[in-house]
């Protein structure tokens, strides 16, 4: 019991160690830039004015995000600080997992777990962004820890909490059902998962239809915009961690050779399931692969610790692999680590041009109090410069508009109104790529200004619309 606590108490410091150390490195890429999350940060500031999801604003994931977003603006949150929730949900998601393996297996292999994960190539392009995924992972890691510290129903809870947060958790979800399973818990966890019927019931009595349409009928009929975006997501992760999906593979040689199914080979298959059902959507995003790193990362351990007891009992030999295995981390890992210093150079440039974006987004809308457009831009500078967005048209991503056409005759109509606002859009980016709204911007919308972004990879074009007869502020 003693050297169990001295275990953990190391693995707290380490842990506490490494997470100053990341914490450090992303301070400065902890702040709103252009992009999704300001979307659903939006969401949340409408919220906390009193407007209800799904029936006042489109949304198309459960409404946990929102939920918290609203909390955070009565709590007196400002737009930046949401990176900073993501930042510490995904450096907690660390730590629970590490803490599962440091039960598995040891002290050291704790820690290369928490690092792994830590520097993870998806891990580090999301680990400030407000997508949702930073704390489904925090759920599901500290549901993967409840599962082993035999609290199987509090488990099945938390993972209901993560597919609050965004149906993207189911996949994990399923491997942790696998995980229950192996562990003789699957009755209590599955009694916890129940939670997720409540949830969701109680949140289509209270908004009713448009809850249904708009989170599960989209996603259904959502499509794949871009040719050959899903491949190239894939390979993108694959590449970028090439390493933590290769590990867990380590696993099977006891399993075949020994004839015994161990738990470590019961995480390998619940983690390469669960990327294999993400592989599967029929529309891929980059930080979809988030949700698999808290089954990925302890798999490629525990698959690295079962290929370290296969080395021989010579001490020569065994110096000779370890020094292998080091060169083979470093190796795979030294790319981590300089993409870990683009991203911080890229944001500080980007933090850069936010202040010269803003400064000419004041001097373009002027007097004007809405801001309309493109979904990557308007949100970002209606929360920045406290304007409003004409019919609460924040999510207007060209994925919505080719699904939804109640959304898309929605957003046509308010660009045909006689009320002066301005738009602003990317050439060949979100409203842009619908041809109908293309053009009925070019016929009556005039451009102003605009905002060439290098570091932020946008052109941005503010509009305003041409003075007809009748037209009011």
């Amino acid at each position: 019991m003693q050297a169990d606590k001295k275990k953990a108490l190391f693995f707290f410091l380490g842990f506490l160690f490494l997470g100053a150390l990341f914490l450090v490195i992303f301070r400065s890429a902890a702040v709103l830039l252009l992009g999704d999350p300001s979307i659903y940060i939006f969401d949340g500031l409408l919220v906390h004015r009193g407007l209800a999801p799904y029936r006042d604003f489109f949304l198309a994931h459960p409404p946990l995000r929102v939920w918290i977003a609203s909390l955070l603006f009565k709590l007196g949150g400002t737009p930046d600080s949401f990176s900073w929730v993501s930042l510490i949900s995904y450096i907690l998601a660390t730590g629970a997992v590490g803490w599962v393996v440091l039960r598995l297996k040891g002290l050291w292999w704790a820690l290369l777990t928490v690092f792994l994960y830590l520097f993870s190539t998806v891990g580090i392009r999301f680990c400030t962004a407000y997508v949702g995924t930073n704390m489904a992972q925090l759920f599901l890691a500290i549901a993967l820890l409840t599962l082993f510290e035999d609290l199987a129903i509090t488990s099945g809870i938390l993972s209901a909490v993560a597919i609050l947060q965004g149906l993207y958790a189911i996949p994990a979800v399923v491997g942790l059902l696998l995980l229950a399973r192996a562990g003789s818990r699957l009755r209590r966890y599955l009694l916890g998962l129940a939670v997720v019927i409540p949830l969701f019931a109680g949140a289509w009595a209270f908004y009713g239809m448009p809850f249904i349409r708009q989170v599960f009928l989209y996603h259904l009929q959502k499509v794949a915009v871009v040719s050959g975006y899903h491949w190239a997501t894939l390979l993108r992760f694959v590449f970028g961690d090439i390493l933590l999906i290769i590990a867990p593979i380590g696993v099977l040689l006891p399993a075949v050779k020994e004839r015994r199914l161990t738990m470590p080979f019961y995480f390998t298959v619940a983690a390469l399931g669960t990327l294999a059902i993400i592989v599967l959507y029929k529309d891929l995003n980059d930080y979809y692969f988030g949700i698999v790193l808290p089954l990925l990362v302890p798999a490629a351990v525990l698959g690295a610790a079962e290929l370290a007891k296969w080395l021989p009992d010579a001490t020569w030999l065994r110096v000779t692999g370890l020094v292998i295995s080091a060169v083979i981390l470093v190796i795979t890992y030294l790319p981590h680590l300089f993409y870990t210093m683009d991203i911080v150079r890229t944001h500080t440039m980007a933090l850069e041009e936010r202040q010269a974006l803003l400064k000419v987004a004041r001097r373009a809308i002027g007097p004007d109090a809405y801001v309309a457009g493109d979904s990557a831009i308007a949100p970002f500078l209606a929360l920045n410069l406290g304007l409003n967005i004409p019919d609460n048209l924040v999510d207007t991503n060209n994925k919505r508009l080719k699904t939804n056409q109640d959304l898309k005759t929605r957003l046509i109509h308010m660009l045909n109104t006689n009320h002066l606002f301005t738009l602003v859009v990317v050439p060949d980016h979100g409203i842009m790529l619908d041809r109908d709204i293309r053009a009925l911007v070019m016929q009556k919308f005039v451009p102003l200004f605009r905002f060439v972004g290098k570091a932020m990879h946008y052109d941005i074009y503010f509009y305003k619309k041409k003075k007809m007869s009748g037209l009011s502020r």
